[in-house]
């Protein structure tokens, strides 16, 4: 049995208790006032909402349905422990292209890279391990939505890092900037949303709208580089920024996708309304149509 460790009180902020049990038998109509304090602090979330743990299990992404990238996040704690962890807001600040800052919605980081023992040129010279974070982030407009690929830079004293990878702490960073603009994302207004989904090695993103389905490739070492002019073309790099903005391509369509799976960099899998479907988007694909189906007994 899955026992989840939240407050319901923040499901419930400003909502009376009478109010959810009496009815009012001659009810009086009132107009609502927006209240005069952050809309960030005073946002509550849903009551649906899709959940799923991370990778090591020690914490729980609460997704909006139809969103693809969490709104909500709790910390998985001991169930032996009496309290419970609250609900915080995943919504950060970050520089983008069009605007000095915006508040976006920050995905669970799929890629990072670590270097160990770096020598920092200060007069208390020490060691210290520099991890760099990949993130999805999302505009939190309601209807222009954008995606960006944004990166976040962790460094921690040689002596107290196990060197292994974090991806919980390089969600939980605070300073993030933008290294590419996902071009021609649209946010999906279907019944279904917005589905998305990365490779193991972060070089391909696949988002499907209903019966639509692109794909954006990248290099995310060749997108850290400071500039990154040596990889992308000129055409596709912003001068007044330095950022990149990654061009898709749009696959053939196989149908209504329900969700979506990378084995490896160049197989996508989907479950769609007309069964199983594989594209093989490797640089050895050969644009062959294979149908497979299942014989039944008469």
């Amino acid at each position: 049995m899955l026992m989840l460790c939240c407050n319901i009180h923040d499901f419930l902020v400003g909502c009376r208790r009478a109010d959810l049990f009496i009815l009012d038998p001659s009810p009086k109509e009132s107009a609502l006032e927006r209240p005069h304090t952050d809309p960030i602090s005073t946002t509550h979330p849903p009551l649906v909402c899709n959940m799923q743990f991370t990778h090591d299990e020690s914490q729980l992404n609460l997704y909006t349905p139809g969103i693809p990238i969490h709104s909500w996040y709790t910390n998985f704690v001991n169930p032996m422990k009496t309290f419970s962890t609250p609900i915080s807001r995943n919504l950060e600040w970050v520089f983008l292209d069009s605007w000095p800052r915006e508040s976006v919605l920050i995905g669970m980081p799929f890629h990072y890279d670590h270097v160990s023992n770096i020598a920092l040129s200060t007069p208390m010279s020490s060691l210290v391990c520099r991890t760099k974070f990949l993130a999805l982030a999302m505009t939190n407009e309601r209807d222009d939505k954008q995606a960006f690929v944004i990166q976040s830079i962790l460094e921690t004293m040689a002596n107290a890092c196990d060197h292994q990878p974090k991806l919980d702490s390089g969600r939980c960073s605070r300073h993030w900037t933008t290294l590419a603009r996902l071009d021609g994302f649209k946010h999906g207004h279907s019944s279904l949303g917005t589905i998305m989904a990365i490779s193991p090695n972060g070089t391909r993103i696949a988002k499907s709208d209903w019966s639509d389905l692109c794909v954006w490739a990248l290099d995310p070492n060749a997108l850290q580089e400071d500039p990154p002019d040596h990889y992308f073309p000129a055409q596709d790099l912003c001068p007044k920024s330095g950022n990149v903005v990654l061009r898709h391509v749009k696959l053939p369509s196989q149908g209504v996708i329900h969700s979506m799976y990378w084995p490896n960099e160049n197989k996508l899998y989907a479950m769609t309304d007309q069964g199983l479907v594989r594209w093989d988007v490797g640089y050895m694909a050969c644009r062959k149509r294979e149908l497979l189906s299942l014989e039944l007994e008469a």
